[in-house]
């Protein structure tokens, strides 16, 4: 990307967002929790190739009940077409409200960029994180502490590392999102039920080092119990 997008803060009004569902009928909107007088925490990943981006999902779904104890629904947005995103949850079905989003305008519409991967004999004085970065600099950061990997290693690695356990396979859909978008940047936003940021997380706000970085569940429910208790 050229330009750093401004990430939606607390206090702004988020924008009308309606994209088609994977794991029910039709399409869903963030009017429709408005109508409902629910919050919602919107929840913005890459592709289905993303293994951080799937355990996120699963994250996600582990919280379900405990969101909804405080009148908030959770709603995940995937980087992939409708069909392959129906294909992956019909075997890994998950409780939580999906929807796709191939042409990431709903991520954008959040201030959720792109980094663009520059040649990596780029001047260094030049690059701006999280507009721009080289591969030679993602390949430097290693992720460190995850319990699935056997020692750190750099995102690449992780990555491959990570879905060869999942034995996750890829489609051409996967192969897409991973060219096309390989570097798009997500995070997740609680939304009251009058339509304002509340509650705001980035995964790699800083460096490339961040990445597999998710919030923790107490910050997000601790959030959640604030707007029903205002």
């Amino acid at each position: 990307m050229s330009a750093a997008l401004h990430v939606l803060q607390p206090g702004e009004s988020a924008p009308e967002l309606t994209l088609p569902t994977v794991n029910q009928e039709g399409a869903i909107s963030l009017a429709d929790f408005r109508a409902m007088g629910r919050s919602v925490l919107i929840a913005f990943m890459r592709g289905l190739h993303c293994p951080f981006s799937r355990r996120q999902i699963s994250i996600l779904t582990s919280m379900k009940e405990r969101l909804e104890v405080e009148d908030a629904n959770i709603v995940v947005v995937v980087n992939t077409t409708l069909d392959r995103a129906r294909l992956y949850f019909q075997h890994w079905p998950t409780q939580v409200v999906v929807v796709a989003d191939p042409g990431v305008k709903s991520h954008r519409s959040f201030g959720l960029g792109e980094t663009a991967i520059l040649p990596d004999d780029t001047d260094p004085s030049s690059l701006r994180w999280p507009q721009t970065a080289t591969m030679a600099e993602l390949l430097k950061y290693s992720v460190t502490g995850h319990p699935e990997l056997p020692q750190p290693m750099n995102i690449v690695a992780a990555m491959k590392t990570l879905n060869a356990k999942d034995g996750f396979q890829m489609t051409e859909a996967d192969f897409h999102s991973a060219r096309v978008h390989p570097a798009l940047a997500i995070g997740q936003f609680l939304i009251d039920a009058s339509g304002i940021v509340r509650w705001t997380f980035v995964e790699m706000p800083d460096s490339l080092s961040q990445m597999g970085r998710v919030p923790q569940e107490r910050d997000v429910v601790a959030a959640a119990r604030a707007l029903r208790l205002h």
